[in-house]
């Protein structure tokens, strides 16, 4: 567990009710419907909702009741309150006040009235209210609910007693004044004491969690039917057991200290296993480091990022195993883990472990998986991770010791390290440990293990040091072993996850990668040297080239030169022609003059010039590709080890580096043009830019930075608009009034207005033809007006966005996002255009400014209004702004400022309400703080499940099965292509479903043509929907077919992909299909799963160019319009080609991250790439797909040109 952060907390807090249609309101006493939820009440009624309210109790005991008149005088106050809220009047059961007691014949009443009134949404008094009659009939009213079931919830309500943690929270602004005048009238309770004023206290309080725009709120705690019991139970348990219930710390023994013991022999890689403890995401952590080596060991710091380091040191060399015990004794934590001074921890290692183990307080071992390296850090094939089984740990040792945390309970039961053994010493250790408790396996690695000549466990490079240490560990624990068991050792031992060919294999491998290196090491000799060479050479040469500059002036302005010019013109023009004879030669080889003129001609009259420029570049490439040895397709294996050039860096003072790793991003300034005032000289438009800049308090050197970065630029044509919000700060009150500059304009807030607020005022002081966004401690790069202004010119856009990166706070740059041309669908996933941000004046004046109630996000609520205003959307694929990282700041973090996350849904939530969309904005299961936009399906469309097969008996009953059985969604019918089906089995099978649960079988026997047989299942289905669906598919959850539906029902929507992974539901096979420089791959191929991938595009919907065919839904006028699939492609990349024509046609193609199937791939057919004759047609089948689709030849507007050419995960280069 962890202490909860704020913004974790209010992560769990939504801030509007789901959609209901009839609502019913159980209060105890009159009055109390108003009290606890009467503004709630009122808005959903002014939404559409319908309210039924039950006055259950008569309540004569709220006052003097003497002369028998006070019931009906509250009945009467709760009329008139009814009337003024605007909803029906309430009904009374007239049951004696402090009179209500649980049980049956109370609930069966009310479930009798919710099963009445149909209600979906029933509130309820809080359960923990002091009143008698409330906690009844909270505990009634959600056992009736609970029982009922279905899609209901219940929403609780405060009364007089705070709900101890609401997890909804309404901004009742638009109707608290009046709930004030609803409240007051009660006379006959404001006179036992001023409810109004106590209620509005409430109210007012529960505001604070909204920001401070929002004045006032009523707190709920909703919770679905299924979720009454558990979670009820844990509301009156209280705060502690409301934060437990969510993982998060009570108290200090839920973050216990955990001992992290190293045996240091003082090697070089100390460092690395020191800084990733440094590192460690869990709070409590003690470094115990024994100096195993004696004398001479470096001296150790006393802190290793925030956790103390205690050496213990007897001056002597001491053996791995007394080593470790004398750690054990020194270690003051609940729980145990070593780390060797050669391996590493990721940052969430031991927080993982502790969290597990911590669940499952009945075990004292966990372990997780670890990833595997040679001596060099080059990645090695094999990874430990295998689930727990006692008795194969018998036979093999397959945890590493870094790989298992511990309770320190084990030691006190006379657990310790054998200090007879030199090596296995841990492999002993475990097996100690599992004669007291189970091991508990979390799935996952986390870990990095060094495999060497003097490893201590795990692998070994020399099997005669292994093979008697394995003897020893044997006849140790023989004696203690049954018959049984040792029968079980021996089949363990047979299937050991660590074969004899593995690590045959691993020598191999060790032998070939030092091999490799010892080449690469020479050869990087031989680059520092010619470096030193190629420094005095620029020297040289620098002061060569201004004599020749001089010369090469002097003979241009001879007159020689000025009479020779008509024959270096010739020259050159003979060379243009000899180039365009040899490409000439080369098309001619493959088709006769007069076929090629016709092609010319047809594309010169469609494309005009341009397109005769693309093709010939293309088919040049392509020539080249047709005669490769190896076809233009990806292999994760090669990626997975490829060794990369070492990279220039350059730092913020612009000094350069030849860094050993090229994992870091270097931004370089842009130089000037020398002939910059001809290019501006050039534009038939000159706009002017308004860079408009809210400031608060702002540190004078980050307002001096953005000062420089603005008069930097090259384009001339700006103003700066800084508006000042009230800075409390007199010092940056000074600084801005000492600006004195005809382009800049400050403006003084009296009050504040937050971001929207002083955002707004500046661009109304605006003068441009566009305004830039900017924030008051960042920087534009000098290039920035420029490229903004070139690309107004070239695409007359309304809105432009840029690349960005990000300013450390130590003044380097890092963090770049490459974003895709405009993506609708990744908008509602994710803000993803930022910044820069320009937008034409006249269609802001349109949209509107900023609006302060999303503060935060202010910007993402106004993109999405702008894209609803205009298509004419425009991405400048550069760096043209650096977004300052400060702690604390969305730069650093998005959840860094909590009220981020509510305006983050809300700002989607609105956007749907506009559009008239139906959806749920739902947080991704993965990270916390994200969420996605689930499209409700519309109405009850026929969906056609279109599934080519052959002879494939097995694999399409597990499909069909899976669909069948999982789907939740039944409107559906299921189209079998039979492509000549020879197998009796499979004949028997497609004969036997043939008409039956909505299966049609059409027999189609001629060669397999994927398109050919997916446009004959189009033609003869009858869905509003087509979903092609590969046979070697499995439907993994219930609701797929209503969320792919949701997408594909948009009217900008084609193609609509779902998340497929390969057996083991852990590896990625398709999360979208990227349009590489050599051909179409798959994004993330062979990445987990859950991890979240360059900026979230592995767990977020994004828009793609394309997705793959083997799960593909899409509308059938949409595809009826495209023509359906290119039946010329009749196996590789027509479902590309159907993508690239959808995406021409104007809509734009999303994969599904939530829906997630299993794809056995090309089980039906094999693989394309492992045959030469398959890899040869699927050449040719690329040649074809960029013929029908020159546009995309080596262009992918999802992607970015500056991400690695072919890099499937997104690789930022160094």
């Amino acid at each position: 567990m962890a202490i909860a952060n704020e913004e974790e907390l209010l992560s769990l807090i939504t801030t509007t009710f789901p959609p209901a249609q009839n609502v019913l309101v159980i209060a105890p006493h009159p009055d109390d419907e108003v009290f606890g939820c009467g503004a709630t009440l009122s808005l959903l009624q002014s939404g559409g909702s319908r309210i039924t309210t039950i006055i259950v109790t008569n309540g004569a005991l709220g006052g003097d009741n003497a002369d028998r008149k006070l019931i009906e005088l509250r009945a009467e106050e709760s009329r008139a309150a009814a009337r003024l809220l605007g909803f029906n009047t309430p009904i009374f059961w007239g049951l004696p006040d402090r009179g209500v007691s649980y049980g049956e014949v109370l609930i069966g009443r009310l479930i009798e009235t919710i099963r009445d009134t149909d209600a979906d949404l029933v509130f309820l008094p809080s359960p923990t209210d002091w009143h008698p009659d409330h906690q009844a009939i909270a505990f009634a009213g959600a056992e009736a609910v609970r029982r009922v079931g279905g899609q209901r919830q219940a929403a609780f309500y405060e009364v007089t007693d705070p709900l101890p943690y609401p997890n909804l929270i309404h901004d009742i602004g638009a109707t608290e004044e009046k709930k004030r005048q609803a409240m007051r009238c009660f006379p006959s309770q404001l006179q036992e004491q001023p409810y109004d004023a106590r209620i509005s206290g409430i109210n007012s309080f529960r505001a604070m969690h909204l920001g401070a725009q929002v004045k006032s709120a009523e707190a709920f705690m909703v919770l679905t039917a299924t979720d009454l019991g558990k979670r009820l139970s844990i509301l009156l348990d209280g705060p502690m057991a409301h934060r437990r219930s969510f993982g998060f710390a009570t108290s200090g023994c839920d973050i216990p200290l955990v001992s992290v013991i190293i045996r240091s022999m003082d090697r070089p890689t100390l460092t690395d296993a020191l800084d990733s403890l440094a590192l460690q995401t869990y709070s409590n952590i003690e470094v115990v480091l024994v100096n195993a080596k004696g004398s001479g060991h470096q001296p150790v710091e006393p802190w290793c990022g925030r956790f103390p380091v205690r050496v213990v040191d007897t001056g002597e060399r001491l053996p791995r195993s007394r080593a470790a015990n004398m750690g054990l004794d020194a270690a003051q934590g609940e729980y145990l883990i070593f780390l060797d001074d050669d391996d590493w921890f990721d940052a969430d290692h031991i927080q993982k472990l502790v969290a597990a183990l911590r669940q499952h307080p009945e075990l004292k071992v966990v372990y997780t998986g670890v990833r595997s390296i040679d001596e060099r850090d080059n990645p090695l094939p094999n990874t430990f991770s295998f689930p727990f089984d006692s008795i194969r740990l018998l036979a093999v040792n397959f945890i590493p010791i870094h790989a298992i945390l511990f309770s320190r309970t084990l030691l006190e039961l006379g657990c310790r390290i054998d200090e007879s053994f030199e090596i296995y010493e841990d492999w002993d250790f475990w097996i100690q440990l599992s004669r007291f408790s189970d091991f508990l396996f979390v799935d996952g690695v986390s870990a990095t293990y060094r495999i060497n000549q003097q490893a201590g466990s795990g692998v070994h490079l020399n099997g005669s040091i292994t093979e008697t240490a394995k003897l020893v560990i044997l006849r140790k624990w023989h004696d203690a072993l049954s018959d049984d068991q040792v029968i079980k050792i021996m089949q363990a031992v047979q299937q050991s996850p660590i074969k004899d060919g593995q690590i045959s294999n691993l020598h191999r491998a060790v032998a070939e990668r030092d091999g490799r290196l010892a080449s690469l090491n020479h050869c990087v000799a031989e680059s520092n040297q010619r470096l030193m060479h190629l420094e005095h050479e620029i020297s040289e040469r620098n002061g060569i080239v201004q004599a020749q500059a001089q010369t090469i002036a002097e003979l241009q302005n001879s007159s020689s030169w000025r009479v020779t010019r008509p024959l270096r013109y010739v020259g050159r023009l003979w060379r243009k022609a000899q180039d365009v004879k040899n490409g000439a030669q080369r098309l001619l080889q493959r088709e006769s003059l007069p076929e090629l003129s016709k092609r010319l001609l047809r594309v010169l009259r469609q494309e005009g010039v341009k397109g005769v420029k693309v093709r010939i570049r293309q088919q040049y490439y392509l020539a080249t590709q047709v005669t490769s040895a190896s076809p233009p397709v990806l292999s994760p294996t090669k990626l997975g080890f490829q060794l990369e050039p070492a990279a220039i860096v350059r730092d913020r003072q612009g000094h350069y580096a030849l860094a050993s790793r090229p994992g870091g991003y270097t931004y370089i300034e842009p130089q000037r043009p020398a002939n910059l005032n001809s290019r501006l000289a050039r534009l038939q438009s000159l706009p002017s830019f308004s860079i408009v800049v809210p400031v608060y308090n702002t540190p004078i050197e980050l307002l001096d930075a953005l000062l420089a970065s603005v008069q930097a630029q090259w384009y001339p044509h700006w103003q700066l608009v800084l508006a000042d919000d009230a800075s409390p700060a007199e010092e940056i009150r000074k600084a801005l009034a000492r600006i004195d500059h005809p382009q800049i304009k400050v403006l003084f807030l009296e009050k504040n207005q937050g971001i929207a607020g002083a955002t707004n005022v500046a661009i109304e002081a605006a003068s441009g033809d566009f305004i830039v966004f900017m924030d008051h401690d960042d920087e534009l790069t000098v290039d920035c007006l420029y490229e903004l202004a070139l690309c107004i010119e070239r695409e007359q856009p309304d809105f432009v966005y840029s690349d960005e990166d990000k300013i450390t706070e130590f003044g380097d740059y890092s963090e770049p996002h490459f974003k895709p041309d405009w993506s609708p669908d990744t908008m509602m996933s994710t803000m993803f255009t930022c910044h820069v941000s320009c937008i034409r004046r006249s269609l802001l004046d349109t949209v509107g400014g900023l609006r302060s109630q999303y503060d935060g996000c202010q910007d993402w609520d106004f993109v999405l209004r702008v894209s609803e205003q205009t298509d004419r959307i425009s991405h400048v694929p550069k760096v043209l702004y650096h977004w300052r990282i400060i702690p604390g700041s969305i730069a650093s973090d998005i959840s860094a400022k909590s009220y981020i996350l509510d305006a983050s849904k809300r700002v989607r939530e609105d956007a749907l309400a506009r559009r008239g969309l139906v959806a749920t904005v739902e947080p991704i299961e993965q990270i916390s703080g994200y969420f996605r936009v689930a499209y409700q399906l519309q109405g009850n469309p026929l969906i056609s499940i279109i599934i080519p097969t052959r002879d494939n008996v097995k694999i399409l009953r597990r499909c069909i099965d899976s669909i069948l059985q999982t789907t939740g969604y039944r409107h559906f019918e299921l189209v079998i292509l039979d492509n000549g089906s020879v197998d009796p089995a499979s004949v028997a099978y497609l004969q036997q479903i043939n008409g039956k649960d909505g299966v049609k079988v059409i027999r189609h026997d001629a060669p397999f043509n994927f398109s050919e047989l997916n446009n004959i299942g189009a033609r003869t289905s009858t869905g509003e929907l087509l979903l092609f669906l590969n046979d070697d598919t499995e439907v993994l959850q219930r609701d797929w077919l209503e969320r792919l539906g949701g997408f594909a029902q948009l009217a900008h929507v084609g193609a609509v992909g779902a998340k497929l992974l390969y057996p083991g539901r852990k590896q990625v096979q398709h999360a979208g299909v990227l349009n590489l420089e050599g051909g179409p791959g798959h994004a993330f191929l062979m990445q987990d799963c859950d991890a979240p991938g360059y900026c979230m595009r592995n767990l977020l919907e994004y828009n793609w160019l394309a997705v793959t065919g083997a799960c593909l839904m899409v509308s059938r006028d949409k595809f009826d319009a495209i023509g359906g699939f290119c039946e010329t492609l009749p196996i590789a990349y027509n479902d590309i080609d159907l993508c690239m024509r959808l995406h021409d046609a104007g809509f734009y193609n999303v994969v599904c991250q939530a829906v997630r199937l299993t794809h056995h791939e090309s089980a039906s057919r094999g693989l394309d790439n492992t045959d030469p004759k398959k890899a040869a047609r699927l050449r040719r089948d690329l040649v074809q797909l960029y013929e029908r689709n020159p546009g995309y030849f080596q262009h992918d507007p999802f992607h970015n040109p500056n991400l690695r050419p072919n890099g499937i995960n997104f690789e930022v280069p160094a």
